[in-house]
């Protein structure tokens, strides 16, 4: 009698029962626009070979199968003479009907015993298979470690087969064959065109013991060498199929996730789900990811295949891409971990949708996307722990380079995989920690700086980080840029512009126990015309020292910048300088990043000598104020422009306006922010409510922030068109835009801004006085409403007169009553009251082209921030903010904040 653990083992296919699970939509893998990807094997490359009893001859005998059908690994038997394959043909797909033809696979295998005391195996990738179809006698072939072995229709298990597979069994005394092959098709689970799955799980089972083996491997109609792609990038939707001994038993796997496939660098990223099967249902969901290299000249690329269930299974992975121009992918992969488990599987794909850009980084990233640009890295032995080195002259072999470095972010998983030359590791976010790591590495973001905003100003498209490994005594540290690049037509090719640019970066002297730690802000000008570049930044540097005792050492220098754009692509190129721990030199490359190149970032490499080398970084975002403006009206720019922007705002979480761009595409603005995704007013966010036209355009729209909170916004731009009653504006504009988060427990937050926009005067008159007539709109705050007893929000409209004395450099603003309109509470919902405000008059004082002024009047605290637009200061705007507040804690407490434009007399 056989024991309770062979009986398991040579239970029912766990290869057949995962693909049954794959292919009716079983399993949790990621959603997709193709079918559920539950990997799992589809159609054989043939079509289902006709349950014709008569088994066909196959072209030379084959060692004969033993039954019991369940795959359990077992030593490879002596092959019998291998059958002469038959004549090699070409198919075009796997489609059907097949021709004769032997097909090269890629192929992975395992084998393992078992007995009472549980399971030890062995797992290989990359052996030589090969599996041969016969159109005579619809047979298939199969050479592989395991021997030789011929399947005909005969031998075709109809009730293990599947939608997805077909599954032959061959039994003889103890031993059990078992072929599945997955089925062909264009669409769906398991079924390909160009790429099949086979199978070969061979058991035999003896009184206390088991053994057996799986041969798995892909195999069809591989994409030529010179067909591959070198350029661009793409997305598979794959299937993932296959078997893991788990300790008295085999069991199957059926998942599915995405390959991304960078072809220019050739970095491979797969990362997935896969569904432990027990008894024809899924009793575990499991991780799963690979990162691997596509060769350079030749279509083949490998990598790690890692996953853990209990253990950390650690494997490799071999592949090919399948069909015209790499329009399918195919795996092979096997694993094993400490305890003597081990799996093989095959991995499936078609190309799927391109990635949809997240956009920006004002919220968190909600969609996969994978960034693709360049590191520079600093290798380095230390023997102590960074910051802990009480010694000087203790870097040993010191070296710095770059090149291609892929991030993909799966929004399935919430995890990020960072691809370099030799760097392969994977971020978890959900529980702040690199996963898969061995027993000796360690991985870590690095001290340096990676904050996101610069003067508070934000980066809301380009990002920076620093990766650290330390195995034993190597340690490899990056520093990386990545983020949303402008597209190239969409950078300005004339003027000049000023980016406030922040430098971090980190050095290997031994002149310094530890790293000295590099830090700076300043400005970047670029000049579009000529493609020029140039920085002067004043950085400091700190010693790296966490160990009580270690005093760390400063020092101050400068990092310099000469640059070049490069013709026809978004990159430049430079040379850097350093000064304050000796004469450092090197080279950095970067691109813009953004709208209308709004922001910039690069990475750079940089050497003393061979006792002091760094790494570092530099991103910049677009000071609008330093860039001389385009000549003209707004209507007449042909380019997206970044106008000058005057803020003001009720805001916690919003933040202010950061930025302000037209776009002469769309007619329309776009609106940047400190804490929340760029705000577009044009017709994709036009409100079809409004009622106002002649007036003012109204806007509205639903976005999530950074915190993950959706709000509702709606806008409100003055229509600067000759048509408009109130004003009409050539160079300027004004607006107002609101934020209700989404109700919770019965309340809502709120936000507001109001905002001046336009091109600044440049020629400025110093002699003389103007005076100019306009409008104004806003917001009206008042707690302890004397009529309602609430606290109420109330949309104001006037007008505004502006006398400015150029001479004299002074500016009187004469606001008339304001007219409030209550359709907004704290709740978001009023019903209509009007109640007039009392206007008042402020004196401020012009500076360059803009001008301010604050005054205390009564109890009033009043001040106004505005700038001159167009030629020969041909108009006016800005925002104001009157504030009226009751210590007594009993009364009224108003706050007015407007926008207001207006254009000379």
């Amino acid at each position: 009698m056989k024991s309770t653990v062979v009986a398991k083992a040579s239970s029912a296919s766990a290869l057949a029962l995962a693909m049954s699970l794959a292919a009716c939509g079983g399993g949790s893998s990621p959603p997709r626009s193709t079918p559920p990807p539950t990997g799992t094997p589809s159609p054989s490359p043939t079509p289902t070979p006709t349950p014709t009893p008569t088994p066909s001859p196959t072209p030379t005998p084959s060692p004969t199968p033993t039954p019991t059908p369940t795959p359990t690994p077992t030593p490879t038997p002596t092959p019998t003479p291998t059958p002469t394959p038959p004549p090699t043909t070409a198919n075009a797909d796997l489609l059907g009907p097949l021709k004769s033809e032997t097909f090269q696979g890629v192929s992975s295998r395992i084998a393992a015993n078992f007995n009472a005391s549980g399971t030890t195996g062995t797992a290989t990738t990359g052996t030589t298979a090969t599996i041969a179809f016969n159109e005579t006698t619809s047979s298939y072939s199969l050479v592989t470690p395991t021997g030789t072995i011929t399947f005909s229709p005969s031998d075709i298990d109809t009730a293990q087969s599947s939608a997805g597979a077909v599954v032959y069994i061959k039994r003889s005394g103890d031993r059990t064959d078992s072929l599945t092959l997955t089925r062909p098709g264009t669409s769906g689970p398991l079924t390909y065109r160009y790429v099949g799955s086979a199978f070969w799980q061979r058991t035999d089972i003896g009184t206390t013991t088991a053994s057996g083996s799986i041969d798995a491997f892909v195999y069809g109609i591989p994409t030529k060498d010179a067909d591959v792609p070198r350029t661009g990038s793409a997305n598979y939707d794959i299937d993932l199929i296959g078997a893991m001994t788990d300790f008295s038993a085999i069991r199957g796997l059926a998942g599915g996730g995405t390959a991304s496939v960078d072809f220019g660098s050739g970095n491979i990223i797969i990362i997935g789900k896969m569904d432990l099967i027990a008894d024809g249902r899924s009793i575990e969901t499991i991780d799963f990811s690979s990162n691997a290299t596509l060769s350079s000249s030749a279509n083949s690329f490998s990598g790690d295949f890692v996953f853990t269930q209990f253990q950390h299974f650690n494997g490799t992975l071999q592949g090919k891409l399948f069909g015209p121009a790499g329009e399918e992918i195919g795996a092979s992969w096997s694993a094993s971990d400490s305890t003597g488990r081990v799996a093989t599987g095959t991995i499936m794909g078609r190309r799927g949708a391109a990635d949809t850009s997240n956009g920006t980084f004002a919220t968190p990233l909600t969609k996969s996307e994978t960034f693709s640009t360049t590191e520079a890295v600093m290798t380095f032995k230390f023997d102590n722990q960074l910051g802990s080195n009480f010694e000087r002259g203790d870097f040993r072999d010191i070296a710095v380079t770059n090149g291609p470095f892929t991030i993909r972010y799966d929004a399935d998983t919430n995890r990020y995989i960072y691809r370099g030359d030799g760097l392969a590791e994977t971020y978890d976010a959900n529980i702040a920690q690199f996963i898969n790591l061995g027993a000796t590495k360690q991985v870590e973001f690095s001290r340096s700086a990676t904050e996101n905003q610069i003067l508070g100003n934000a980066f809301n498209y380009v990002a920076s980080n620093y990766l650290l490994v330390r195995e034993g005594d190597n340690f490899r540290l990056n520093a990386f840029i990545f983020g949303f690049p402008t597209v190239f037509n969409d950078i300005p090719t004339t003027g000049t512009a000023s980016y406030l640019v922040r430098v971090d970066g980190q050095a290997a002297d031994n002149a310094y126990r530890n790293p000295m730690v590099i830090s700076g802000t300043g400005e970047l000008l670029v000049e579009f015309g000529t493609g020029k570049l140039t920085a002067n930044v004043p950085i400091n540097y700190a010693e790296w020292a966490t160990a009580s005792g270690i005093f760390s050492e400063t020092a101050t220098g400068n990092w310099i910048w000469d640059g070049q754009i490069a013709a026809g692509r978004n990159e430049f190129n430079g040379t850097v300088t350093m000064t304050g721990i000796g004469d450092y030199t090197g080279s950095g490359k970067g691109q813009f990043f953004g709208p209308g190149a709004r922001e910039l970032g690069g990475s750079f490499t940089a050497t003393r000598d061979a006792d002091g080398m760094a790494i570092g970084t530099f991103k910049g975002v677009l000071d609008p104020a330093k860039i001389p403006p385009p000549a003209g009206s707004i209507a007449s720019l042909t380019t997206r422009t970044s106008l000058t922007a005057v803020d003001d705002s009720k805001t916690s979480d919003v933040g202010a306006i950061t930025g302000i761009v037209y776009d002469p595409a769309t007619k329309g603005y776009i609106l940047s922010f400190a804490n929340f995704p760029d705000v577009t007013l044009d017709d994709t966010t036009a409100d079809s409510r409004n009622n106002e036209a002649d007036r003012f355009f109204n806007y509205s729209q639903t976005l999530q922030d950074s915190t993950g909170t959706f709000r509702d916004w709606v806008s409100q731009v003055n229509n600067a068109q000759g048509t408009n009653p109130l004003v009409a504006l050539t160079y300027s504009n004004f607006g107002r835009v609101f934020f209700t988060s989404r109700a919770v427990s019965g309340s809502a937050g709120w936000d507001y801004n109001v905002f001046s926009t336009g091109l600044p005067t440049r020629d400025m008159p110093t002699t003389g006085t103007a005076s100019y007539t306009g409008a104004t709109m806003g917001y009206i705050q008042v707690d302890r409403d004397t009529t309602t007893g609430g606290n109420l929000i109330y949309l104001y409209y006037g007008t505004v007169g502006l006398n400015a004395d150029f001479g004299r450099g002074s500016i009187t603003a004469n606001f008339a009553d304001f007219n409030g309109n209550l359709s907004l509470q704290e709740n978001g919902s009023g019903a209509p009251m009007n109640r007039i405000f009392e206007g008042f008059t402020l004196g401020g004082l012009i500076t360059g082209s803009t001008f301010a002024g604050q005054e205390q009047q009564g109890d009033w605290l009043r001040r106004m921030n505005g700038a001159f637009y167009g030629p020969g200061a041909a108009e006016a705007g800005g925002t104001f903010r009157a504030e009226r507040g009751n210590p007594s804690g009993t009364g009224e407490v108003i706050r007015i904040d407007g926008s207001f434009g207006a254009g000379k007399d």
